[in-house]
């Protein structure tokens, strides 16, 4: 008996951010930015605390080096590597709809912006 392939459904969701529309990695992206842009004064550290590892899971890490962060798993433009006094962030675009929903939620709570899903599931 042949088994049938099981069908993935895949999560297209666009989201409003800052009067933009964006997917899942990139708004985790421009969120970070935004944070940062609002917040020039915090460390690293600082930034590392607002973010913490149950809502990130390590999807920002500090880049020293370009080369060790993972081609095709981080945003590596330089228009997309966030400098931070004199270190570099580059943030991962690997992100799904059950750690973005954890994300939005904290990121709402403590920079109090709203951000809309536009529902798209393939």
């Amino acid at each position: 008996m042949k088994k049938e392939k099981q069908q993935t459904i895949r999560d297209y969701s666009h989201y409003i951010f800052n009067k933009h529309v964006f997917n899942k990695s990139r708004l985790v992206l421009e969120v970070l930015k935004k944070y940062i842009e609002n917040n020039p004064n915090k460390s690293i550290k600082e930034i590392q605390q607002a973010f913490p590892k149950e809502i990130i899971k390590s999807k920002f890490e500090i880049v020293v080096n370009k080369a060790k962060a993972k081609p095709g798993r981080f945003f590596l433009h330089k228009n997309d590597i966030i400098k931070i006094n004199k270190s570099k962030i580059a943030v991962t675009n690997q992100w799904t709809i059950n750690n973005i929903n954890k994300f939005i939620k904290h990121v709402e709570a403590i920079m109090n912006i709203t951000i809309i899903r536009e529902k798209k599931i393939l």
